[in-house]
């Protein structure tokens, strides 16, 4: 099984991304 670890780690950062942005947006206010 081939994983394409680039693809990973972009999905990996996305969603740490948006989790980051979700809880300012939740907390920012």
């Amino acid at each position: 099984m081939h994983i394409d670890w680039f693809v990973f780690l972009a999905q990996i950062f996305n969603f740490l991304l948006l989790m980051y942005l979700l809880k300012r947006f939740l907390y920012g206010r």
